[in-house]
């Protein structure tokens, strides 16, 4: 899980793609990438984008845009909480914010 904070938008770009170029050299194939946008989505759909597996990759790339929005309700970040203390090694949760993150 990675926590990417910051009003540029393009350094938080540049960080998100350096995180794929790392996973796809050490995995030889590049990641899949899903993108949720924390004001709208639900818990269960990305946990299950996190806990599910893909036919194709070997491994993908989960990104949270708004992420201070998706945790602002208690049951999104005890489910995100739970899920830290269990991660899938096969996907990597990146969640960004622009805005107050506590």
């Amino acid at each position: 899980m990675l926590l990417f904070k910051g009003a540029d938008g393009f350094l938080q770009a540049q960080y998100l793609r350096m995180v794929v170029e790392g996973l796809e050299k050490s995995l030889g194939e590049p990641p899949s990438r899903f993108d949720f946008d924390g004001s709208t989505s639900s818990l269960a759909d990305l946990l299950d984008e996190l806990r599910s597996y893909g036919l194709m990759q070997s491994h993908k790339v989960v990104v949270l845009d708004a992420a201070e929005q998706f945790v602002r309700k208690e049951s999104n970040r005890r489910g995100l909480e739970a899920y830290a203390e269990s991660t899938m090694p096969e996907a990597t949760l990146v969640m960004r914010t622009t805005g107050d993150w506590r």
